[in-house]
């Protein structure tokens, strides 16, 4: 297995660790590493990763299904990504802002419950104009 020290603007990029099928993530002044609360009983990554953000203040993006369903259908991101992939993508992408990821998290749940829910409803979405004309994929 490979470990990748991850959620440091010096980490990226990795050569040969793209693929790391465990990450750990030190943050060592709360005593909690995000690789120890992924494996509490009960708390995956996406728990893990919103506990850190918004009860932490971490730079760490919340990649959930709704962030998933818009980027995906606006061809952003392919729609089988997986969860690990869809974050470090969005986090590559931006500043290392907690205030940041947490606006866009929201932003996008709003956009994926208004709009962008199982069968789109693309009449009045303020992401319209990224399509281009073309139906929303999926």
């Amino acid at each position: 297995y490979a470990v990748m020290i991850d959620n440091h603007p010096d980490a990226y990029p990795q050569t040969g660790l793209d693929h790391a099928l465990v990450v750990f993530e030190a943050l060592a002044e709360f005593g909690i590493t995000r690789f120890m609360a992924i494996y509490v009983p009960g708390i995956g990554p996406e728990t893990a990763d919103a506990i850190l953000l918004y009860a932490l203040d971490r730079p760490v993006f919340v990649a959930d299904a709704y962030t998933r369903r818009v980027l995906s259908r606006h061809r952003i991101v392919p729609a089988d990504i997986g969860y690990e992939e869809l974050r470090r993508v969005i986090e590559r992408q931006l500043p290392r802002d907690p205030a940041l990821f947490n606006e866009l998290h929201a932003l996008l749940v709003a956009v994926a419950k208004s709009h962008c829910r199982a069968r789109p409803r693309c009449e009045g979405c303020p992401l319209r104009f990224d399509l281009r004309e073309r139906r929303p994929r999926g």
